[in-house]
């Protein structure tokens, strides 16, 4: 969830600090193209992606992650990668 790059040994080695994801979705991810919302879980979507594209990504707009991945860990791993959404979607 959050880049490794700038991660400590600790945050990169996290099992809360990820997910597994299909390929097209674990690269729209690392391109802050979709993120997860850190309180509801809600996917949300960037208006950089046609309405054709997330089709062909298989993009729902109404998912949410299932409660029980979202713990207080992997929230905050999820506000880092809220924030980074943000910025590139501006």
């Amino acid at each position: 969830i959050k880049d490794s790059a700038v991660c400590n040994i600790y945050e990169k080695a996290d099992k809360e600090n990820g997910f597994f994801f299909f390929f097209n979705h674990d690269k729209l991810f690392d391109r802050h193209l979709i993120t997860f919302d850190a309180d509801t879980g809600e996917m949300m979507i960037s208006q950089a992606l046609t309405a054709i594209e997330k089709t062909i990504c298989g993009l729902d707009e109404n998912y949410r992650l299932p409660a029980d991945l979202m713990t207080e860990k992997r929230k905050g791993y999820l506000q880092y990668h809220n924030e980074k959404y943000r910025e590139k979607n501006k």
